[in-house]
């Protein structure tokens, strides 16, 4: 197979012999990123598996009058993600591909072999594993020689924390902050800042060094650190509150939050609308030392865990999933029988969002404000003369509502009423007609004025 047709298993395929077949298939993990692995293995025998739940699978059979493996059958789908873990990747593979080169350039330095290994065999790293944003901060050292920690951290795949880089200076500053940046442009090679993002806090510097070196980064302030800076000056719950409402704010419209800022505080709207919207006892060795196994010792346990989950979406991801399906269980679609859905759900209780699909119409809470005045409703209805009708007009073939007509006068129906007699309290019968009234007995004439009861 060529590296272009690596993803193509085809029936009847021959090869030469086993190790060629081993050659291939490791080579099609590393180009695919797929953890394939043999289920099968023995002298007639080889079946390819890959994740479990993954319907990839191949078969290939010895064929003993011709000396060869053929492949018989293929099932070449894959629904599994792409894993950076590779164990058919060894340390005699290495020196098989490597050994002539190291052999021919004995004073190769050990950083560009490394390099160049993981380029050639897709490495597991920042770049190719997180997403493309950055975490910039700083604390302070309680130590005897002072100083400031600066840090850049990740979010990996599972969306957990990914540290990068970590440096000790002696304050923070335009200058520290620019060596540390150009360090971590020069490893990560970042370019101009395009198509990243950084967060940070407002450190001192930081917003200088930005717009210098990395001119087309997208540079966001971390509302965490806002909200605790904002909590100093203006220290009310509603505003910490409507801060975050603003702060969550997925779509412009939404943004009309800061309103709510306003009124419980107008300062500290004033303070953030100065700010872009789209911004929102050891010594140093050992402490770094330390920093550093336990950054190492942290990956390991992260990678060895993630080694042990044979899932098609990450955990975190998944949870964030059943999440969002737990949430769409308020939901309800309307088809037109044809290409388009309606698909409403209700935000907070108060009212309902509306998307048409494939052509999205988008509800209320999207509407962009318009300049001009407010359209309400009217202020009057119109009433009618007289006094107000509680049932409907009926026509002439309907009859009394509730009645029935004997003789030319209207009625009460008593259809679906069960009798109960007030003599001997049974049911089906009246008391006029009541077969078990004693012989004394007497009809009680109501008095005048009185309401009679149910006979």
């Amino acid at each position: 197979m060529s590296q272009e047709s690596e993803s193509e298993w085809v029936p009847d395929l021959i090869f030469g012999d086993k190790q060629q077949v081993k050659a291939t298939v490791r080579r099609y993990s590393i180009v695919t990123g797929k953890p394939l692995k043999y289920n099968v293995d023995d002298n007639q025998r080889i079946q390819v598996i890959c994740a479990k739940g993954c319907p990839f699978k191949i078969w290939l059979s010895y064929l003993k009058e011709k000396e060869c493996w053929q492949v018989k059958t293929v099932n070449d789908e894959h629904n599994c993600i792409y894993h950076y873990a590779n164990k058919l990747v060894s340390v005699k593979f290495l020196a098989e591909v490597y050994g002539n080169r190291i052999r021919r350039n004995p004073s190769w330095k050990l950083n560009e072999m490394q390099q160049e290994i993981k380029k050639d065999l897709k490495v597991e790293g920042w770049k190719d594993g997180c997403r493309p944003a950055l975490g910039l901060d700083s604390c302070f050292l309680k130590t005897v020689c002072g100083g400031q920690l600066l840090s850049a951290v990740g979010r990996d795949g599972n969306n957990s924390i990914f540290p990068i880089a970590m440096a000790v200076v002696e304050t923070e500053s335009y200058s520290s902050w620019g060596w540390f940046l150009m360090l971590l442009i020069e490893d990560l090679d970042f370019h101009d800042g395009y198509e990243l993002t950084l967060i940070s806090d407002q450190q001192k510097g930081l917003d200088k060094d930005f717009r210098e070196l990395l001119p087309q980064v997208e540079h966001i302030f971390c509302a965490r650190h806002l909200s605790s800076n904002l909590s100093k000056k203006h220290p009310s719950e509603a505003v910490k509150l409507a801060f975050w409402v603003a702060a969550t704010s997925t779509y412009p419209e939404a943004f009309k939050a800061m309103r709510d800022l306003e009124r419980h505080s107008k300062g500290a709207a004033e303070k953030m609308n100065e700010l872009d919207p789209k911004s929102w006892y050891m010594p140093l060795i050992d402490m770094l030392t330390d920093i550093h196994d336990m950054i190492m010792e942290r990956l390991h346990k992260k990678r060895d865990i993630m080694k042990s989950v044979d899932c098609v979406v990450l955990p975190r991801i998944k949870n964030q999933l059943d999440i969002s399906i737990k949430d769409s269980n308020e939901c309800r679609v309307l088809w037109d029988g044809r290409e388009n859905f309606q698909v409403k759900w209700r935000e907070r209780g108060l009212h309902e969002n509306i998307f048409s699909l494939p052509r999205s119409t988008k509800g209320e809470p999207f509407w962009e404000e318009t300049l001009g005045d407010t359209i309400l409703p009217p202020s009057f209805l119109k009433q009618l003369r007289g006094r107000p009708k509680r049932q409907c007009r009926r026509e002439g073939w309907e009859g009394a509502r509730g009645r029935l007509e004997k003789g030319g006068k209207s009625s009460l129906s008593k259809m679906g009423r069960v009798m109960h007699c007030t003599i001997c309290r049974q049911r089906g019968h009246k008391r006029g007609k009541c077969p078990n009234k004693s012989a004394d007995y007497v009809e009680k004439v109501p008095k005048k004025g009185l309401q009679r009861g149910r006979t």
